[in-house]
C-alpha cells in the first residue's frame, strides 16, 4: 500500500517510468529507492520509501474501513486480534494509513 504522504513522489516516479526515463532491470524498474513492477498490465510500486507491505488481514481491515462503518471495522479488527491474526501494531499501522488517506 502507498503511504499517502508519498503519493506525489510515487506519482512522479510512475510518470518517469511511463515516459521511458527509467530503465527496466529484469522485471522491475528502480527509481528514488523504490521498486516497481508490472502486474496484469498495471504498473505498481513493490518496495521502498512510502510503500507499506500489508498482510491479507490488514488489507481486509482497510476494505472494512472503506466500505463499512468505523464501528463495524473496529469489530472486525478486534475479532482478528482476539484470534491472534492481527496484533495491535498491525491494526495501528492500518488505522494510521487510513486516516492519512482520508485527509
Amino acid at each position: 500500500m502507498i503511504d499517502p504522504d508519498y503519493k506525489d513522489a510515487i506519482n512522479r516516479d510512475l510518470d518517469d517510468i511511463i515516459a521511458g526515463k527509467v530503465q527496466k532491470t529484469g522485471e522491475t524498474w528502480s527509481v528514488n529507492g523504490r521498486g516497481y513492477g508490472m502486474h496484469n498490465g498495471s504498473l505498481h510500486p513493490i518496495s521502498g520509501p512510502g510503500i507499506v507491505d500489508l498482510s491479507r488481514p490488514q488489507h481486509q481491515l482497510i476494505q472494512q474501513l472503506n466500505g463499512n462503518s468505523p464501528e463495524n471495522a473496529q469489530k472486525f479488527a478486534q475479532a482478528m486480534k482476539k484470534k491472534g491474526i492481527l496484533d495491535q501494531d498491525a491494526i495501528d499501522t492500518v488505522m494510521e494509513l487510513w486516516r492519512k488517506g482520508k485527509k
